[in-house]
């Protein structure tokens, strides 16, 4: 059977549970309230991803520092914790984002007359789930990117750099 837990390991336990919270604090408050400073998804989970990684450094040098406990473990722990939310909260929904991202320019891109929002927004229903405005949204991101433009209220056309 396994060694019972002592006053070391708790401390250990209880170090990686502070990662954890912060760590998810981080990443959920950067992707709730990042979309309202910038609207391309990929930014706010920069800055999640970078203020997780100073909590983690932080935890990892204080916390064994003051109370005692061993740091090699809780730094691999942080590592692989900070790993996992990178894939977790920003891979996998900057990969989805993309993707919606990506069909939109192409359905631009294939109409031979500037498209209308609902166009493009009738096509993104037939293929996606719409949720919470994702074509408006997208449109905005696009703007800002440069891939397309508004030529004039309510159409757009893909720009040389979107092609």
């Amino acid at each position: 059977m396994g060694q019972p837990l002592n006053v070391d390991s708790s401390l250990g336990l209880l170090s990686f549970a502070i990662l954890v919270v912060l760590n998810t604090a981080a990443w959920v408050f950067f992707l709730q309230f990042g979309s309202l400073l910038v609207p391309i998804l990929f930014y706010p989970g920069l800055g999640a991803s970078a203020f997780a990684a100073l909590a983690t450094c932080v935890v990892v040098r204080v916390w064994p520092a003051r109370f005692g406990t061993g740091s090699v473990t809780l730094s691999f722990g942080a590592i692989a914790l900070e790993s996992a939310q990178v894939c977790l909260f920003a891979l996998t929904p900057v990969s989805f984002d993309r993707s919606v991202s990506i069909f939109l320019l192409s359905t631009i891109s294939e109409s031979s007359k500037s498209t209308t929002a609902e166009e493009a927004r009738a096509s993104l229903v037939e293929s996606f789930v719409a949720r919470e405005d994702a074509v408006g949204r997208r449109l905005r991101e696009q703007i800002s990117s440069g891939n397309i433009v508004e030529n004039t209220p309510g159409h757009y056309r893909i720009t040389k750099q979107g092609q």
